[in-house]
């Protein structure tokens, strides 16, 4: 039965490893894969080993498995990032439905165009925010750095890791939409604009990025 305490509850960190779920973080390296000597050695890496970041939240993404904050790297932060931006996804999304050519409205949300408008949201306490300009609106991440995520919850079952791959093929529908003519279902929202890619995958685009501060770090 699905109710407001099923649908709340839906993602959770019950997947994470016992010293990530109370602790949430954005992986620079996966150590556990062949390289991860490697990159340890680099001075870039050594030399920032302890300094603080600040992480730049630009969204969020919603598919049936995972719950993902959505992270912009800036130039300092992505010479240490080093995960792979190309990784094949052992276990793609479904496709069920592609963007239609023409838009209907939804009764209960505002279905709107691609203009800018003023966001009317209440940043959280202890955030910082600042106005949004990366890149193109809806294809903000093209290049390296396009996996960098938070994982923030998944559903029963599905292991953390999946939130970078479901990041992964969010961008490719980007890139489609963005490349093609297909109009993309997009509502307005308090934060910004939601954007319905696939039945099952939907995409938050903020109108202002929230930072957060964040230490470099090994593994707790």
């Amino acid at each position: 039965m699905i109710n407001l305490k099923s649908m709340l509850g839906f993602y959770t960190r019950d997947e994470c490893l016992p010293s990530n779920k109370t602790m949430v973080h954005c992986t620079m390296k996966f150590c556990g894969k062949d390289g991860g000597a490697t990159y340890l050695k680099q001075p870039v890496v050594q030399n920032r080993l302890g300094q603080v970041f600040p992480i730049t939240v630009i969204g969020l993404v919603f598919t049936p498995r995972t719950l993902g904050a959505r992270v912009f790297l800036s130039e300092q932060e992505l010479e240490i990032y080093n995960q792979d931006d190309s990784e094949s996804n052992p276990n793609p999304l479904p496709k069920r439905r592609k963007a239609k050519s023409t838009k209907k409205r939804d009764s209960k949300m505002k279905l709107m165009d691609d203009r800018p408008t003023e966001s009317n949201s209440t940043i959280p306490e202890g955030l910082k925010s600042r106005a949004l300009t990366v890149g193109k609106s809806f294809f903000p991440i093209p290049g390296h750095g396009r996996r960098a995520h938070i994982t923030l919850g998944t559903s029963d079952g599905v292991p953390p890791v999946t939130t970078g791959f479901d990041l992964l093929e969010v961008v490719q529908r980007e890139k489609e939409a963005f490349q093609s003519s297909l109009v993309v279902p997009t509502f307005d929202t308090a934060f910004g604009k939601l954007r319905n890619y696939e039945d099952d995958l939907w995409v938050l685009y903020f109108d202002r990025a929230w930072e957060i501060d964040s230490i470099f770090t090994g593994s707790y």
